[in-house]
């Protein structure tokens, strides 16, 4: 039947091909590609990973078609540093693990590789199809669907991710004016937005993000719709929207974005505690505290920080937690009492924002133990010192370094506080977990056996008897 026979027998999710959006998707469909050289695109080979090129290279020498696809081409494009590097490619997962012996093939529900090198990880995937009619793209993901070059580019969300960049001939191909995109600064859907909205609710919370991120202005097409459809964000998976959660708490944007989540409606489904303090104050999530601490996360974020998942829960719900801020030490309850009680309002969020128990618990010490960090220098030092050695005291401390820059207090104590961290004297033993021995490496003794002990002198060995037929013993006969 062909490409476009398929696209003109069926309807695209409720819009007819007569639309605009269905008239542009049997357009992306049915066009050639755009190709960009190197002339006018000007991206430099030296800006990309050694080792995604080399992943792209040995694939594409294997005889299969491979590019650079995603965030890390936009981010090429528009003068940044990318994050990671993602490669796309006709071959299918175990191809791929036979080009390179030592990758893993990872996913449940699409099953992608990951190409290691040292610490540094290429993800490589397979071109996926299209969804079925009235189908999402959970269903793609699971059912492991394997498409063209083409169908993959235009299954993408939004048109500036959607470009693949060969780094061997150093062109892009555009199949979906993404490239036109960047250059206007525009964030745009490429499928019909109210359609990619209900495949896909998660893609309303990408879509802000990449706003946020790169400065671009959002299409007023694409915008729309997420107002209407915001509620449909509580029926996606829990792990799949905390997962976006945490990365706009990384991105080094995170109050651009929670800000216009906000403003969207979005917030109120994610996280309506949240929302709810906000509606109580000013309405303004940016002269909020949490507005404040978001742009105190950003700027440690831009400056190279790096931040557990219990920083940045802490960073998001301080305000619902009845405890004491950083700075002020001062507080009737007990510490059990404190924990309680943080933990009898985090039950039900965790439950249904999908928390993993170590991060809620991670998120109750962090908060709870704030008061403890007010006045470090009258404080005497063996009590620096028993708070430093608690577990917990790391992420404590990041947070308290958050909170006092948001509220404008001397990070003089938090440097005091790390001052003694550093200096703390280790254990004589430190216990670790259970280590493998490798081939060949010899055990080292047990800490217990290091002590000399007096030498003890074995007993001599007996002299084995010697077994057999007994001999008769000699007589004289005279004979």
């Amino acid at each position: 039947m062909g490409l476009f026979g398929f696209i003109r027998r069926r309807r695209t999710g409720g819009v007819t091909k007569n639309s605009t959006a269905a008239s542009s998707l049997e357009r992306y469909l049915t066009r050639e590609p755009r190709r960009i050289p190197r002339t006018e695109h000007r991206i430099n080979r030296a800006s990309i990973s050694r080792k995604a090129l080399k992943v792209v290279e040995d694939l594409q020498r294997a005889g299969h078609t491979a590019y650079l696809v995603g965030g890390c081409v936009r981010d090429l494009l528009i003068g940044r540093k990318p994050k990671d590097f993602d490669v796309v490619t006709d071959a299918t997962p175990q191809r791929i693990k036979d080009v390179f012996r030592f990758a893993r093939i990872i996913g449940r529900r699409f099953r992608i590789v990951h190409v290691p090198f040292g610490t540094e990880i290429i993800e490589t995937a397979t071109f996926r199809a299209l969804p079925p009619e009235g189908g999402s793209e959970e269903v793609l993901l699971r059912d492991n669907v394997y498409g063209s070059e083409r169908e993959d580019a235009v299954r993408r969300d939004i048109s500036i991710n959607a470009l693949f960049y060969d780094p061997v001939s150093e062109i892009i191909i555009d199949y979906v004016d993404g490239y036109r995109d960047i250059k206007h600064r525009i964030v745009r859907m490429i499928r019909d937005p109210h359609q990619s909205y209900t495949e896909d609710p998660v893609r309303m919370i990408r879509a802000l993000k990449y706003r946020a991120t790169t400065g671009f202005e959002i299409e007023a097409s694409s915008y729309q719709p997420i107002t209407e459809l915001a509620g449909l964000i509580s029926e996606c998976s829990t792990a799949r929207v905390m997962e976006e959660i945490y990365k706009i708490l990384r991105s080094g944007a995170a109050r651009a974005t929670m800000e216009a989540l906000y403003r969207s409606g979005l917030l109120t489904h994610l996280a309506p505690e949240v929302a709810a303090h906000i509606d109580a104050g000013a309405h303004d999530l940016a002269r909020s505290p949490l507005g404040e601490r978001l742009a105190a996360l950003d700027r440690l974020t831009t400056s190279g920080r790096i931040w557990t998942n219990g920083v940045l829960l802490a960073v998001l719900f301080a305000d619902i937690i009845p405890t004491v801020q950083a700075g002020s030490g001062k507080s009737t309850l007990s510490d059990d009492r404190l924990s309680h009680d943080a933990a009898a309002i985090l039950d039900p969020i965790s439950r249904r924002m999908n928390f993993s128990r170590l991060n809620k618990d991670q998120l109750v010490r962090i908060l709870t133990t704030q008061r403890k960090f007010a006045n470090p220098a009258k404080k005497p030092p063996q009590a620096l010192q028993a708070l430093c050695r608690k577990d917990y005291f790391r992420d404590a401390l990041d947070f308290f370094e958050i909170a006092c820059l948001a509220s404008g207090i001397s990070p003089d104590d938090a440097a005091i506080w790390r001052e003694v961290a550093f200096s703390l004297p280790k254990p004589a033993v430190q216990r670790t977990g259970v280590r493998v021995r490798r081939k060949g490496e010899r055990q080292p003794p047990p800490a217990e056996q290091t002590v000399a002990r007096p030498e003890v002198v074995a007993p001599a060995a007996k002299k084995k008897r010697r077994r057999g037929p007994r001999r008769k013993p000699r007589t004289d006969t005279g004979e």
